[in-house]
């Protein structure tokens, strides 16, 4: 019985620019089903979703400064609307 070739084959390790790259794939994902379904479920316009976006980058930037911590946004999350998410 032939054995499977890509057995044999040394594991390529991912590199930083992977990584990376497939954090902003996940990103722009998340992304493109939120302003969907804002714009197809809840009939929000170019304007609103300009907003939402811009809000989302500016509380994004907060994460990054170290000003607001997400694990105190998934708690709140938690607490006050039952979404339970895993950060």
């Amino acid at each position: 019985m032939p054995k499977n070739k890509t057995h044999n084959q040394p594991q390529r390790r991912a590199s930083w620019a992977d990584v990376t790259r497939a954090r902003h794939r996940g990103v722009d994902t998340a992304e493109a089903i939120f302003l969907t379904v804002l714009s197809d479920k809840y009939g929000w316009g170019g304007d609103q979703m300009s907003e939402f976006y811009a809000q989302a980058a500016k509380l994004s930037q907060e994460i990054v400064e170290g000003r607001i911590n997400v694990k105190d946004l998934a708690n709140v999350l938690r607490d006050e609307y039952q979404i339970d998410l895993e950060v």
